[in-house]
This record gives C-alpha cells, structure tokens and sequence, in this order.
C-alpha cells in the first residue's frame, strides 16, 4: 500500500492554488461523495502586499464547474479573519467554521410574484393573483406546520481531527482495505489545483480534456 500526500505542482511553481486548494478541494469532494476533476476554472487575483520579489498571488479566486454544482475556493495571505466552508442549496445552507457545523433551512413555501406584477395593468395582475391563489390554496386548519429552525453541531470537548485522521491511515495499513481518498481521488483534486494556475497565469478558462488528460484553454 502506497501513501499518498496530494500537493500540486505546475511549471509555475507551487503558489497558493497547489498548497492550499488541495485541502479544501480534497473536503468538498468527500462531503459532495466527488470522484471527479472540475471540468473547468476561471481564476482571479493578484499580488498586493507582498512586494518581495515572489511570482505567486498572495490572494486568488478560482471558479470551478462540476457536473451538478458549482465551487468557489479562496486563499487570502493578507487577512487573518478565518475561514469557512459553505454549501448553499435549494432547501437549506450548510456552513462549517472551525469544527461548527450549522445549519439553516431555506424557505421553499410558494410565494407569488411580489416585484414586476406592479408595472401590470391592473386587470391582468388581479387576474394573476385570482389563479395563483386557486393553484395555491391555503393549508387546511390544523395541518399546518411549524417551519424549521436552523441548527448547529460541534465536535466534542478534547476531540482532534487530526488524530482521527492519522488513525484512519494506520488502520488501512494494519488491514490493507482502501482509503477514501486514494491516489485517484488525490488525483482528480490536485487538477483542480492545475486548472486554477493555469487559469491564473494564461488569463483565460482552463478546460479539463479527460480524453487527452490534459488541460486546454477554453
């Protein structure tokens, strides 16, 4: 069994995009059950503190598609307020900060058009809401429900990731069983770290070419 620890490299050097984008790529990648690269990336940023010499941006933004969503990553050498990692879905937001996990609920009860039917003529808009609210009758007494309040997890008093996670890869020593995150999952988030310094530094969209396995301007 072979250990493996993804750092991406490129001919530009390493960079923020390679030490730290692997990190948070490696994470939305096991929560999302991902085990492919990001077809494309656009990236953003730029060297405004650090005027010593260095190539690398001390803040970049990179854009990546996926198959069913999308991913924005951020790596800020200039500021120290933190981090997080959030996902914002169609029926709730998740947001993990520090060892928090919170979640609140997004509210998803039909409401009409409340904005541009005032520029309606009158009649249409009266006749608007007259179908909408036959399409949409009001919940019957006694069966309505109380909406979802949002809620928050934390790790135990005294818990440590890290010794969960230097566990989890003695245990796949000891029984010789797979980890997660093998050489092909490490593989798939280190080309997104490529994907973002090729974008950063050529000024363009960086595409995925599974079929040649490499990375075009798109």
């Amino acid at each position: 069994m072979r250990f493996f620890r993804w750092r991406c490299f490129t001919d530009y050097g390493e960079g923020l995009g390679g030490d730290l984008f692997v990190h948070l790529l490696s994470g939305i990648h096991f929560i999302t059950s991902t085990n492919v690269p990001a077809s494309r990336a656009v990236s953003a940023g730029g060297l405004y503190h650090f005027k010593d010499g260095r190539e690398f941006p001390d803040l970049i933004e990179t854009m990546y598609d996926y198959p069913n969503f999308r991913v924005t990553v951020r790596c800020n050498l200039n500021n120290a307020g933190g981090e997080f990692i959030a996902f914002y879905g169609t029926k709730g937001t998740l947001i993990i900060k520090d060892s928090t996990l919170s979640y609140k609920p997004e509210d998803t009860t039909p409401e009409p058009e409340g904005y541009s039917v005032f520029g309606w003529p009158k009649e249409l808009r009266d006749q608007y809401y007259k179908e909408w609210e036959k399409e949409h009758p009001p919940t019957a007494a006694l069966q309505a429900k109380v909406k979802d309040e949002g809620e928050s997890y934390t790790v135990p008093q005294g818990y440590s990731d890290t010794v969960d996670h230097q566990t989890n890869f003695f245990n796949a020593v000891r029984t010789r069983k797979p980890v997660v995150e093998n050489e092909i999952f490490g593989n798939n988030t280190s080309i997104g770290c490529h994907l973002a310094n090729y974008a950063y530094f050529n000024k363009c969209v960086a595409v995925w070419d599974g079929s040649s396995k490499k990375i075009v301007k798109g």
